[in-house]
């Protein structure tokens, strides 16, 4: 790597900088804005007062015939005026939906809504989005783009970013500012199937060092050839020049001591993980009576066979395992709302059945239930649905529709692998806009680790669309409720330190790497932690050496156990609670697994939990977990 020497000559040294942008492409739904001017609006309130010949108003209002013409064949074909036809005379008169229009602020829009695609671009240092319809002074470039202009700049200095760490995720609504026109109204973004911003795309900046040895960064139309076009820079932030130049002069600042010259490439690779998302988890205000705990294994299968028996149009499943004994035991109930006219979809988590570390009855396990499922599809024409795809996610949930209501629940249990002995946690909410979102999940999920896009994934789209948004202004009490991909889960560790009461953590797991996972922020906290696991990896981390880790933890507040009921039957529950009104139901094991990652597409949601503030949820919850000795 080539250095930034402060003794180098005062001449500036300029060079080409690349820089990736997460780049995609998406669907969208406009309406042109009011096509009319206010002259329009002027000659329809002038015909309103008084009814006139052609030539008549020509003269009035200073307009050519041809050209008034020309005005009033869309008020004609809008039924605004009619035509009075006389022997020696055409006149125009106003009717009464004209007279009514006319009486508005303005007119109104003639346009019909109409679909298309617009490139997007994502920057990643600021989360800022560029609609290209909107800068088309921005050229991109591909990989391949890229590594052939390199190889065609001799003598030219450059340095080249290869990927930028982000914690950043699609922001649906963000993008439909971005790629608005002035002229356009928009009426809806169509869910993306990857909201990962995994996809870039390139930007060349001309970029020199001064003289004061400070970085200056350019952007201009054609880059061979600054002098020919505006410096367009602004448009990306002075936050985006001030990253760019803090962490290139940082970098070749550790390399001093090299020729003074820039030609080789600088990747700045990192390696893209980062501990929260930056997108805020979406919220949702529910009326408190659509939301409840579902606590404990009888209360799981309870629910999973109401859902079963009263869905109406469908029934989406998704379970990390799949035993073919437990898929067998409810598939006379599947199928019996199959015959209903429900159409059932089975989404499966696990997806290294091609790995060679498999074991080999897992192995025979995934091909008879796939074998099964296969002839149950052609069997029922399509009503019943094994995903052909993995899934790769460990969450666990069901959806449904029933006669008057959009169902979700979500939480710990594997629905088809759980023999409902072990303590279970989730929460069961109603709501449609809740449901959308997560049908639209479910769509990304479809599309695997290789996001393969396909006919699931666009009917589960078309299936979120089709859904009315809810409307909760009339219920007597609202709670919030909070969605959690896998980088939300530890901005709650952070609320939870802060805990003026208690707080419990459940964790069926426990691993070595449970210190970065939750302990550090934890160990700040003031009040008593009841932290129980289950299971533990004996080959690498068993229950001596647990023990002598929680003895080793500087907070005597935090007690940290297995546990351990009577019944035999561990927790398999994942929760973390605190101080009366709070509490975290998710699928995520708080002490093995690490909820920090680079947000490709399958590790956005690799783990689901809901948030839910309400009053006393926590201790309803405590109350379950700690008077039922059983666990069951």
């Amino acid at each position: 790597m080539k250095s930034l020497n402060p003794k180098r000559s005062k001449k500036s040294q300029p060079f080409y900088l690349i820089v990736p942008f997460s780049y995609g492409t998406n669907l969208f739904t406009f309406k042109k804005k009011s096509n009319w001017n206010i002259i329009d609006h002027l000659l329809l309130r002038t015909i309103a007062d008084n009814e006139f010949t052609i030539d008549k108003l020509s003269e009035y209002s200073g307009i050519r015939r041809q050209v008034l013409v020309q005005i009033l064949l869309p008020f004609l074909k809008l039924s605004w005026i009619e035509i009075i036809q006389e022997a020696e005379k055409i006149s125009v008169r106003i009717t009464e939906r004209g007279k009514f229009i006319s009486r508005g602020s303005e007119l109104p829009s003639i346009k019909k809504e109409f679909y298309t695609y617009r490139d997007f671009l994502v920057n990643l240092t600021n989360g800022q989005y560029l609609g290209l319809c909107n800068h088309p002074f921005i050229t991109i470039y591909n990989e391949n783009d890229i590594n052939t202009l390199v190889n065609s700049w001799d003598n030219k200095r450059y340095i080249n970013i290869k990927n930028i760490p982000h914690p950043y995720i699609l922001d649906t609504q963000e993008l439909g500012c971005a790629v608005t026109q002035p002229n356009e109204e928009l009426i809806a973004v169509s869910p993306p199937l990857d909201r990962s911003l995994s996809a870039n795309r390139y930007l060349i900046f001309n970029a020199k060092i001064n003289k004061l040895n400070e970085i200056e960064i350019h952007f201009y139309e054609n880059y061979l050839n600054p002098s020919s076009s505006n410096d367009y820079c602004s448009i990306f932030g002075f936050s985006f020049k001030e990253y760019l130049s803090s962490e290139i002069k940082k970098r070749l600042m550790e390399n001093q001591g090299n020729s003074h010259s820039i030609k080789e490439t600088y990747q700045y690779v990192g390696d893209g993980r980062s501990e929260n998302l930056a997108n805020p988890p979406k919220s949702y205000t529910i009326p408190e009576e659509h939301v409840s705990l579902v606590l404990g294994g009888n209360e799981h299968l309870q629910k999973f066979l109401q859902a079963i028996r009263e869905c109406k149009n469908y029934l989406i499943i998704h379970s990390t395992f799949i035993r073919p004994s437990r898929i067998n035991l409810y598939l006379n109930e599947l199928l019996a709302a199959v015959n209903r006219g429900v159409k059932v979809i089975i989404l499966w988590g696990k997806d290294d059945f091609d790995s060679p570390d498999i074991r080999e009855q897992e192995l025979r396990n995934f091909e008879e239930i796939t074998s099964q499922f296969k002839k149950l599809y052609c069997e029922y024409n399509g009503r019943i649905v094994l995903h052909e795809i993995q899934t790769g996610s460990h969450a666990k949930y069901l959806l449904w529709d029933t006669e008057n209501n959009h169902c979700s629940l979500i939480g710990s249990c594997n629905w088809f692998f759980s023999e409902y002995n072990r303590y279970e946690a989730s929460v069961f909410i109603q709501d449609n806009d809740f449901v959308r979102e997560m049908i639209q999940i479910s769509a990304s999920l479809t599309t695997g680790a290789k996001l393969i896009n396909n006919y699931l994934g666009s009917e589960l789209l078309d299936l979120a669309q089709s859904i009315k948004l809810s409307s909760n202004r009339d219920a007597e009490k609202n709670i919030n409720v909070s969605l959690l991909l896998k980088g939300h889960h530890l901005r709650y560790i952070q609320e939870a330190k802060k805990a003026e009461h208690r707080v419990t953590l459940l964790s069926d797991k426990i691993s070595q790497n449970l210190h970065r996972s939750i302990w550090d922020s934890l160990s700040t906290c003031r009040v008593r932690i009841s932290a129980f696991y289950s299971t533990v990896d004996k080959e690498v981390f068993d229950h001596k050496q647990v023990q002598k880790f929680a003895n080793s933890i500087e907070n005597n507040n935090i007690v940290l156990k297995l546990h351990s009921p009577p019944s035999g039957n561990k927790s398999h529950a994942k929760v973390l609670a605190w101080d009366k009104n709070h509490i975290v139901i998710t699928s995520l094991n708080w002490m093995s697994s690490d909820s920090s990652g680079n947000y490709k597409n399958n590790d956005l949601y690799h783990e689901l939990g809901v948030y839910v503030q309400a009053d006393k949820i926590e201790q309803k919850f405590h109350s379950s977990f700690f008077n039922n000795l059983n666990h069951v």
